[in-house]
């Protein structure tokens, strides 16, 4: 999970690590994959402990602080 190793390794340790690793492979799939899950199946994971706009705020918050370095 190199996004999330940048990261983290640029915010430290203040944010919900579940989140912004289902964020990062979603960001991670969407780069490689042709097909990708959805946020609804892993957010199922989590027993639906999200709401869709914790995905959504949370992969941007992500990919703008990893300025958008994804390989």
């Amino acid at each position: 999970m190199h996004i999330l190793d940048i990261y983290s390794s640029k915010v430290g340790n203040d944010f919900d690590i579940v989140l912004a690793a289902l964020c990062s492979l979603l960001a991670s799939a969407k780069f490689v994959q042709m097909k990708y899950p959805s946020a609804d199946s892993l957010n199922s994971v989590t027993n639906n402990q999200y709401v869709f706009a914790d995905f959504i705020d949370m992969e941007g918050h992500i990919l703008k602080t990893i300025d958008w370095q994804l390989h």
